[in-house]
């Protein structure tokens, strides 16, 4: 009786080691598939960016130049982004498509933001 339990309890153990390593995998590769934004600054001046796709709108706090910021979306859905400037100048980018595991990479430069997607 002992030794089948103690069988048993061998068993349950890997069964239950191998259920956390799916687990994890699982959702490392939701986590890796989200599709993610990522805006550098290349301009000389701090600029505030607005990233808009469907109906909803994220304001990105002011980017210095040379900065970086990265967010991830669900879904997928269509990103444009509009740049402010100091001087008062709006520019906006076309629409890109984005889906699972899509890198959206906006570079704003002193006179435009060029986006392009990429899985």
């Amino acid at each position: 009786m002992t030794r089948s339990w103690t069988l048993l309890r061998r068993l349950a153990v890997v069964l239950l080691t191998l259920s956390a390593v799916y687990a994890a995998l699982f959702l490392g590769a939701l986590y890796w598939a989200t599709p993610t934004m990522v805006i550098h600054n290349h301009s000389g001046v701090e600029v505030q960016v607005e990233a808009r796709w469907d109906a909803q709108r994220k304001q990105l706090p002011a980017l210095s130049p040379g900065a970086k910021r990265r967010f991830k979306v669900a879904g997928e859905s269509a990103m444009g982004f509009v740049v402010n400037y100091p001087d008062g100048r709006q520019i906006s980018s076309k629409p890109v498509y984005f889906t699972t595991a899509t890198t959206v990479t906006a570079v704003v430069t002193d006179s435009s933001v060029e986006v392009r997607s990429e899985l």
